[in-house]
């Protein structure tokens, strides 16, 4: 049985009132969401690592029980390692575990470079270490469209919200479900709706300002100065962050240990919860011996 979880909030550097949750005690593992998320891709994680573990779990600014901050706010990577800091400081963890799925990656690996002291390891899942609109897909489309999302933002911010909120999103379920987006042998599709749900909660101004810091952040040139010991997981069909962007991390960090699952898309960690978890659970032992 999953114990109790205690929830509170941080308060960030711009008053934005953070939400966190934690359970258990042990080494922290501090979760790091990806982009619309708020902690649907950690469901079979929680189960398997609950008895073992701290976890600390947060959403970002303008997710789940997080408030909004402010139209002229900073979105940066940056400001989400901060806040990730922040809610530690409020926990009461000086250092810990990040673990990090898609858009999390880069928050995590963003702290381990600007905050190395906080953090004891890494496991990075399915994500880059930076301009992640320009190889969605491994197109750029995504990348040139993102200008016109951005001047929305700017111009229009009530009615791209409203257009938002009107989107049909069982129909894009429906078409997810029918995709190569989602391995469906592996999954249960009920595992996704509360990302669908997510997606229409987070407002599109802030999810897309979000976007364009992230594909602005590149901390490729500088993995070489993280010497953390980090395991790197990913899903050869991954079509949102290519696995090859898992290499590139590999190939770069010091202490950089890599699975990929052959069957695995961005969803891995719903599609191949015991495999993931197995290889977490092992290298968390290493560190420990």
């Amino acid at each position: 049985m999953i114990p109790s979880w205690r929830s509170g909030f941080a308060i960030s550097s711009d008053h934005t009132r953070l939400f966190y949750e934690t359970c258990s005690v042990g080494t922290p593992l501090l979760l790091c969401d990806g982009l619309f998320c708020s902690g649907h891709v950690w469901k079979y994680f929680i189960q398997t690592f609950h008895s073992r573990n701290q976890l600390i779990h947060w959403h970002y600014p303008g997710h789940g029980c997080s408030a909004s901050p402010g139209p002229t706010a900073d979105l940066s990577i940056f400001r989400f390692s901060r806040d990730l800091c922040t809610v530690m400081d409020q926990v009461g963890v000086e250092t810990a575990v990040l673990v990090g799925h898609s858009l999390g990656v880069q928050v995590a690996l963003e702290t381990a470079y600007r905050f190395p002291k906080r953090v004891r390891a890494l496991v990075l899942i399915c994500g880059s270490p930076g301009k992640t609109v320009s190889t969605f897909h491994d197109s750029r489309v995504m990348e040139a469209m993102l200008p016109l999302l951005g001047t929305g933002t700017r111009f229009l911010p009530w009615q791209l919200s409203t257009l938002w909120k009107l989107l049909p999103m069982k129909l894009i379920a429906g078409l997810v479900k029918q995709s190569d987006e989602i391995n469906r042998r592996l999954i249960d599709m009920d595992d996704l709706k509360p990302y669908f749900e997510g997606m229409i909660q987070t407002d599109i101004n802030i999810a897309t300002r979000i976007l364009e810091q992230a594909n602005r952040h590149d901390l490729l040139p500088v993995l070489g100065q993280i010497p953390h010991d980090t395991l790197i997981i990913a899903g050869n069909n991954d079509r949102f962050t290519p696995s090859y962007r898992s290499r590139e991390m590999a190939d770069k960090l010091p202490g950089a240990q890599l699975f990929i699952s052959r069957d695995g898309t961005h969803s891995l960690p719903l599609e191949q919860p015991d495999l993931v978890n197995l290889a977490v659970a092992r290298f968390l032992d290493d560190l420990s011996n």
